[in-house]
């Protein structure tokens, strides 16, 4: 059974003028993930496998800044530094090249904030 995910990209600017689009993806399978990050937490395993090539869409997002590390708490394959409700989207027709270079196995989530955060991953695979 196919799963698909759509992702919405809207733009409003001065005078009201705005900017719709979305972006479509189908793949075979998802994983989704939903964990709180106590404040302060430091390197919290969110556990997520997933073969890099297999990736069609990605959704990160928290409601606290946070920052991540992929696969390992010191030499990361990928940190990123998520802001408060700021999403990181890749998707396997954006411009962009997949930005995860080896298979993904956890995440290591850190918050140096007061409140604990609520991190959401969205994953399609093929």
């Amino acid at each position: 059974m196919s799963v698909t995910h759509t992702l919405n990209l809207n733009f409003v600017g001065p005078g009201n003028s705005r900017i719709n689009s979305s972006v479509e993806k189908t793949g075979g399978s998802e994983i989704n993930r939903s964990q709180s990050i106590a404040a302060a937490g430091t390197n919290v395993a969110v556990p997520f496998v997933c073969p890099t090539a297999a990736i069609v869409s990605f959704y990160m997002v928290s409601d606290q800044a946070l920052t991540i590390k992929t696969n390992s708490t010191g030499a990361s394959i990928l940190t990123l530094t998520l802001e408060a409700g700021v999403p990181y989207i890749w998707h396997d027709t954006d411009a962009r090249a997949n930005p995860f270079s080896a298979d993904i196995t956890t995440f290591y989530a850190t918050n140096a904030g007061a409140d604990a955060a609520q991190l959401e991953i969205r994953a399609l695979r093929s």
